[in-house]
């Protein structure tokens, strides 16, 4: 009998070490659940071996021998059984310590029971067998084995009781009833014996390799179910959301997942094997995938033959082991959603481009139906100053140009921030000399500081560049709405205006304007307002001030369309400080020529022309009425015509060095006219010798661009202001043409 036992257990250990063996062979000792169950499988084929050699042994010093490598292995298994349930529950730096405490008792005990001393040998019919000797090692090894069958089933119980996945819980339930089977075999070898029933089977190393075959096949389920490289396509395709086709490179369709039967209606096999089915009759396209130059990721858009559904497909090659082009997956993106919003969003931007165009359009006609009796009132009121009456008519018109310029800029203002708040602001930027701006800003706010009595001071820095590239009449803007403000809420002592360098790099400077007065300042709780459109500060106090609340809103509009700051200290009672930072383009660093800014010289000169030729266009008769006085305040007499074909008409009978056309006229507009009198030639050609320049009330930013792109070569806007028709004139006429007396 014991033969047999021998045979069954050398068996049993050969097929343990080839499990064991077989991990390498297969490279699974790459993963951790591998690596265990070899250590497993080797501790059950020590123990098989041990006990199979003892009982074929027939010396009692071999027997005693085998024995204790057998229990070496039995030990080992039971705690390498412990050792997987740690691992698995992620507790190693937990629980680690009893392992190490186990493998260091048992080493101690089996030194001892391994020892004659330790050995009872038995000798019968069936061979020699040996058991533990009666006495205290004998009771420690008993209790040694039995504490680590109960550590092993606490593990297993507490790993249950965690918040694992159901697939982990099974595998532990799996090693429960392992440990129930060597648990057995255990109380037969080693608890029965020692109470004098002596069976003589090794039930403990029959079992635990039965054990050991069923962590095998548990441990092949565990791990085919959990997600990776070897399986995971199936796991994906049918968990996504969307359609999945898989065609082979003949375009047959090999595999669809459960949504895509879903979304096109298909069911069961429906279209697989079949050629072309997929492009032909779920698209109505020929295949568009090129299986000889398909090498990347392609994204095709396709219609739905089923329900007319509009699809994003993304497709992608597959490659065998040999990287030879064997098929592809495509995925499918319902995009009706997305089409429906994208349509929406386009709505929405023509609609928001329509009401623009529309408030663009109702702005360009407000303005020029407005200005243009405003042309009038302005232009015959500043005439009749220039006539010689009394000094009670002199003040009448003085007030009724006044009313008229504050009227003109309260307009201005509602044209300038509706032109902000819509993003039509294009800023102009060219070369300007920095002592330009400084000049025409101090001339015009010198004279409004005088009439209030305050004292107008202006720094300007050593080293400013004396050139600069940007937006001129922008800065120029807001310098004079900044300067305004401070004028405006100060009764006594002075406004400044101070110019400096705060940053400068090779090409650009990071200029600062401050603006200082002793004005009545602004309470802390409203400094978080001063920028708001139509938000006047402390109103009840300021009652009496007129404005419209959009300058310092304008003014925060422009200087952030040139990517710099606007910021205000102020003090109540005391006075404020406005600070402006842009960043200009440095085209000559030289540092500036300082602005004569006394008031004397050409500007307080009158302008006089002479040997030109000047036809007015006009359909308005007051236009031409004004135009007329105004140039006859300049020495000139001008022709005047009210309408496009007369105006083409009198400058094919009359050679006009200067055309001044209305842009907005009746039947034929000032575009149309112009075309045609430059079509006339003889020096009304476009770069020809005669000019012609544009009249329009049209304030809107871009209009004198715009003119300027129509073929015309300068541009006024009316009401038409003298100093600035003065400006363009000596701007395109040879000096011979004009002087100051």
């Amino acid at each position: 009998m014991s033969h047999i036992f021998a045979s069954i257990m050398t068996v049993c250990s050969v097929i343990a070490f080839f499990y064991a063996t077989r991990v390498f062979y297969n490279r699974n000792y790459l993963k951790v659940i591998y690596r265990l169950f070899s250590m497993l499988a080797a501790a059950s084929g020590v123990w098989s071996l041990g006990f199979g050699m003892m009982y074929g042994s027939h010396s009692t010093e071999a027997c005693a021998a085998f024995r204790t490598v057998g229990l070496s292995g039995a030990a080992l298994y039971l705690i390498i059984c412990q050792l997987v349930l740690i691992v698995m529950s992620d507790a190693m730096k937990k629980l680690g310590t009893i392992l190490i405490a186990e493998c260091a008792a048992g080493a101690v005990l089996l030194v001892f029971v391994s020892m004659p001393s330790g050995s009872t040998v038995i000798s019968d019919e069936t061979g020699v067998t040996v058991s533990f000797a009666s006495g205290v090692l004998s009771l420690l090894y008993i209790l040694y084995f039995v504490v680590l069958g109960v550590v092993f089933a606490a593990l297993a119980v507490w790993m249950q009781s965690q918040n694992h996945t159901k697939r982990t819980k099974a595998f532990v339930k799996t090693f429960l009833r392992v440990g129930a089977m060597v648990a057995a075999g255990m109380i037969i070898d080693i608890l029965l014996p020692a109470v004098g029933v002596n069976l003589n089977i090794p039930a403990g190393t029959i079992l635990q390799f039965f054990g050991l075959e069923v962590v095998y096949y548990a441990m092949h389920k565990h791990n085919r179910n959990k997600l990776g490289m070897e399986n995971m396509t199936g796991y994906i395709y049918q968990s996504l959301k969307s359609p999945v086709f898989v065609l082979d490179n003949a375009h047959i369709l090999r595999l669809k997942n459960k949504q895509a039967d879903a979304m096109f209606g298909l069911s069961g096999d429906d279209g697989i094997g079949k050629k072309d089915f997929f492009w032909e009759k779920l698209f109505g396209m020929k295949p568009p995938v090129n299986r000889a130059e398909h090498t990347d990721t392609l994204t095709v858009d396709a219609i739905s033959e089923w329900d007319q559904t509009h699809f994003r497909l993304f497709i992608d090659p597959i490659y065998d082991e040999y990287k030879d082009y064997i098929g592809y997956i495509v995925v499918a993106t319902d995009m009706s959603e997305n089409i429906r919003a994208m349509q929406a969003i386009e709505n929405a931007k023509n609609e928001a481009e329509l009401a623009n165009r529309t408030k663009s359009l109702f702005l360009a006609n407000m303005s020029h139906e407005i200005r243009t009796p405003m042309n009038s009132i302005l232009g015959f009121s500043e005439v009749a100053m220039r006539e010689n009456i009394d000094e009670v008519s002199r003040g009448y018109f003085n007030d009724i140009h006044t009313s008229a310029e504050m009227l003109l800029s309260i307009i201005n203002d509602i044209l300038d921030i509706s032109k902000i708040e819509s993003g039509k602001v294009e800023l102009v930027n060219a070369p300007y000399h920095s002592a330009d701006i400084f000049r025409e800003v101090t001339t015009v706010i010198g004279m409004q500081a005088e009439k209030k009595g305050l004292k107008f001071t202006v720094e300007i820095a050593e080293d400013f560049p004396n050139e600069l590239c940007g937006d001129k009449d922008r800065i120029r803007e807001i310098l004079i709405n900044l300067l305004n403000n401070g004028i405006k809420y100060t009764t006594q002592g002075s406004v400044g205006l101070r110019v400096s360098v705060v940053g400068k790099t090779d090409d650009t400077a990071r200029v600062q304007f401050t603006i200082t007065d002793t004005g009545i300042g602004i309470k802390k709780e409203e400094l978080a307002h001063i920028f708001e459109t139509f938000r006047r500060v402390d109103a009840a106090a300021n009652s009496a001030t007129e404005g419209t609340g959009l300058g310092l809103s304008i003014t925060k509009g422009y200087v952030g369309l040139m990517g710099g700051e606007l910021r205000v200290e102020s003090e109540y009672g005391v006075g404020s400080t406005f600070i402006a930072e842009i960043d200009q383009k440095i085209v000559d660093a030289a540092p500036i020529k300082k602005p004569n800014v006394s008031g004397g010289g050409s500007e307080n000169r009158k302008l006089m022309f002479k040997g030109l030729s000047v036809l007015a266009v006009d359909d308005n008769r007051m236009n031409l009425k004004l135009i007329s006085k105004i140039m006859s305040i300049h020495g000139l007499e001008i022709d005047t015509a009210d309408s496009g074909a007369q105006a083409i008409e009198k400058c094919g009978k009359k050679n006009y060095d200067i055309v001044l056309l209305d842009h907005m006229m009746p039947e034929m507009d000032g575009v149309e006219a112009m075309k045609r009198i430059r079509q006339l030639g003889g020096g009304y050609e476009k770069g020809g010798k005669n000019l012609i320049i544009a009249l329009t009330a049209n304030a809107l930013n871009g209009a004198r661009e715009e003119m300027m792109s129509l073929g015309f070569d300068e541009f006024l806007s009316k009401p038409i202001d003298v100093k600035a028709l003065d400006s363009v004139f000596v701007g395109l006429l040879d000096q011979s043409h004009y002087e100051y007396v």
